[in-house]
């Protein structure tokens, strides 16, 4: 839905943003059409395939298609942070997903992202250190240190080359952090001519 939505112009994509809303609150199930088959022949059989990720999957839709509208980003980032008290990983992993395709200045604060309990949210929050904010050294200080391998590899590919962190990130205690700071070290400077 999501694709076939932003190949349409701008404002014929106003209905599917309140369906992918209304799918992110929880007003429709991945089962609604179950009803229709109670006849079937599989009827008998159950599976299990886990939780639904279906409010999860429609923030990332709504975000995708929310463009640069605040009404729309304030319901996405008040239904993400209803969503994130309760969520597993692979939630967290969606919701933060949905909350990279805002704008940054519709977000909630850096500093407040940097120390969520959520790892996934905190790799937001590197992959959104290079905005302008007063905290943005604490920020990446913190996070540097975070416990969360994965968080400290993103922040390691989103710093500048030449960075102090660098240095400290390419001793760190996990391989692929390493690694990741290594890799942005040697990246050419895209301003060199």
């Amino acid at each position: 839905m999501t694709v076939a939505a932003l190949a349409l112009p701008r404002d014929e994509q106003k209905p599917y943003v309140e369906l992918a809303l209304r799918a992110a609150r929880g007003e429709l199930t991945a089962d609604q059409g179950e009803e229709l088959t109670r006849d079937h022949p599989l009827d008998r059989f159950r599976f299990r395939t886990g939780p639904s990720l279906l409010p999860q999957q429609g923030l990332v839709s709504a975000a995708r298609l929310a463009g640069t509208d605040p009404d729309t980003a304030d319901s996405i980032v008040t239904l993400a942070l209803t969503q994130l008290r309760h969520a597993a990983d692979a939630e967290a992993r969606l919701i933060a997903r949905a909350l990279n395709h805002l704008a940054p200045d519709l977000l909630p604060p850096l500093t407040t992202l940097a120390v969520h309990h959520q790892p996934w949210i905190r790799c937001l929050a590197t992959s959104l250190s290079n905005a302008d904010s007063t905290g943005l050294s604490l920020c990446r200080n913190l996070l540097a240190d975070d416990p969360d391998w994965r968080v400290r590899v993103n922040l390691a590919r989103n710093l500048p080359d030449g960075h102090s962190l660098l240095a400290r990130m390419r001793q760190d205690a996990n391989r692929q952090v390493r690694q990741a700071a290594g890799r942005t070290a040697r990246l050419p400077d895209p301003n060199a001519t």
